[in-house]
């Protein structure tokens, strides 16, 4: 197949990682892959350098010309199918690729309470040149609905991860720990999330700080890049447990990361659609934990491989990690449970068989 990927931007985030790896991978099995960049690529050059990529740096949304841009390269390339990734990439991509007789593919990687009106009319609009509409969550459907998304039209196909890649590296945690000054029994609860507002990095502190007053002993660790890094490390600064605190900023070297966590977690007050972390972090033997939001359920087998707690609920989470920071038997047995729990559901080869089966013609109308 000839393949066009079209995304608005490449920043550092989930949504464009998964696109990146699949575009890729699809690359690696002998398709014929092409990006479409509607914007600039930022991040994730490492992706980018493997694929045949174009960038149109067309910055605003509403730029018009990139419908002409896009459809001169869709074009040119000869494609049998345009996957459209964020907004002004499933407004402009699908209306070229609609006006080719390009088939389209829409990816919804995000999930909004209440989506914009040009957003709903957008989609109801093109509805009917939209072949296939990919969610990566179960709980991301209602919000697709509510969007204009047709049911009928709508795959979920859970995010995956390279569970070779993402495994255990006890040799990489240990390096890790020692960079950060703790010691190889320390306990690490770690948090590996961009510093925007609804990653609530301020509950991360409290969490810690709770730990503390009930008498566990454990280091936070704050994993990741974005906007609010700075005033991340305010919060810490200012924090009864500073030293306690770190926050790393980017780490290359992810599977060492979540192998010297003894727990990761997310606390996020807004939508989580599908959080990648979880997923990299059981593949690593390591128990998740977090706030009931979106599709985190979704990525875990509560009880078994972690835990979700209450929006907003704190003391139900001190006392759960505490428990996992304590019981070193309870911990090891759901560590080696949720690496069993991804490689049998959440692979990276289980996501790509479902983009294969969307991605083929399909033999009857829709």
């Amino acid at each position: 197949m000839r393949i066009v990927f079209d995304i608005a931007d490449v920043w550092r985030g989930g949504a464009e990682r998964v696109t990146l790896d699949v575009a890729a991978r699809l690359s690696d099995l002998g398709h014929d892959v092409l990006l479409i960049v509607n914007k600039r690529v930022r991040h994730y050059s490492e992706y980018v350098a493997s694929l045949d990529a174009v960038e149109l740096g067309r910055m605003s949304r509403w730029d018009i010309r990139v419908f002409s841009d896009i459809r001169r390269v869709l074009k040119a390339f000869d494609a049998d199918v345009c996957v459209c990734v964020m907004f002004n990439a499933s407004l402009w991509g699908r209306l070229a690729a609609a006006s080719l007789g390009i088939r389209v593919v829409v990816a919804e990687h995000s999930t909004s309470g209440a989506p914009r009106a040009v957003e709903r009319l957008t989609n109801l609009l093109l509805a009917h040149s939209t072949e296939t509409v990919i969610a990566c969550a179960d709980a991301q459907v209602e919000s697709l609905l509510r969007a204009g998304h047709r049911m009928r039209k709508i795959r979920v196909i859970r995010n995956g991860v390279d569970t070779v890649h993402f495994s255990p590296d006890v040799q990489g945690a240990r390096s890790l720990r020692a960079e950060l000054a703790l010691s190889p029994d320390a306990a690490i609860v770690m948090m590996v999330a961009a510093h925007r507002v609804e990653k609530r990095h301020d509950r991360f502190v409290r969490l810690i700080e709770h730990l503390h007053a009930a008498g566990v002993n454990a280091s936070g660790v704050m994993v990741g890049g974005g906007p609010l890094l700075d005033h991340t490390k305010t919060l810490v600064e200012a924090s009864v447990v500073s030293e306690k605190l770190h926050v790393t900023g980017p780490i290359t070297n992810m599977p060492a990361v979540y192998t010297a966590a003894d727990v990761v977690v997310l606390l996020s007050d807004d939508i989580e659609t599908f959080p990648l972390s979880f997923l990299e972090a059981q593949a690593c033997e390591t128990p998740v934990v977090g706030m009931d939001t979106g599709g985190v359920r979704e990525t875990l087998l509560d009880g078994r491989t972690g835990f979700v707690v209450e929006q907003g609920d704190l003391d139900a989470m001190v006392s759960i990690v505490a428990t996992l920071l304590t019981d070193r038997c309870r911990h090891d047995e759901m560590g080696r449970a949720g690496r069993a729990f991804i490689e049998e559901h959440l692979s990276t080869e289980s996501m790509m068989k479902g983009y294969l089966d969307v991605l083929r013609p399909r033999t009857t109308a829709v």
